[in-house]
C-alpha cells in the first residue's frame, strides 16, 4: 500500500492537500508468501499451540482456524482455550505439529527421509 501526499499551492493564500491511496494488487502466490512469513512469529499472533516436549508455536487464529475444525473448536466460546489463547496438544510430538502448522501457513508439505 502506498500513501502519497502532495501539496498543490497557488498564488492565493489557500493551499490544498491531496492524498492518493493506491493498493498494490497481490497475486495469490505473493499473498501466500506473506502469510507463510508469519509462521511461528510473535507478530500479531493471538494463539499459542504447545506440543508434547514443550515446544510452543505462535500462531494466528485467522490462518489456523478456517483450515482446522478441531483447532477452531478449541478456541470457540465456552472452552478455556478461547480465553487463554493456548492449545495444549500433549499427545502430538513437536515435529508433527510443526509440519502440520507449516502446511496451514504455506500450503506445502514436505518431509525429509533418511
Amino acid at each position: 500500500m502506498v500513501l502519497a501526499a502532495s501539496m498543490a499551492g497557488s498564488s492565493s493564500a489557500k493551499s490544498v492537500t491531496t492524498f492518493n491511496l493506491t493498493l498494490k494488487e497481490a497475486t495469490g502466490s505473493e499473498l501466500l508468501f506473506q502469510i507463510s512469513s508469519f509462521f511461528d512469529k510473535a507478530s500479531f499472533s493471538d494463539l499459542t499451540i504447545k506440543a508434547k516436549g514443550g515446544r510452543s508455536f505462535k500462531c494466528h487464529r485467522i490462518v489456523v482456524c478456517p483450515q482446522s475444525k478441531p483447532l477452531a473448536a478449541h478456541v470457540s466460546a465456552g472452552f478455556l482455550e478461547a480465553t487463554t489463547g493456548i492449545i495444549n496438544l500433549e499427545d502430538d510430538d513437536e515435529q508433527t505439529v510443526e509440519h502440520f502448522l507449516k502446511y496451514l501457513y504455506s500450503g506445502n508439505y514436505s518431509v525429509s527421509t533418511l
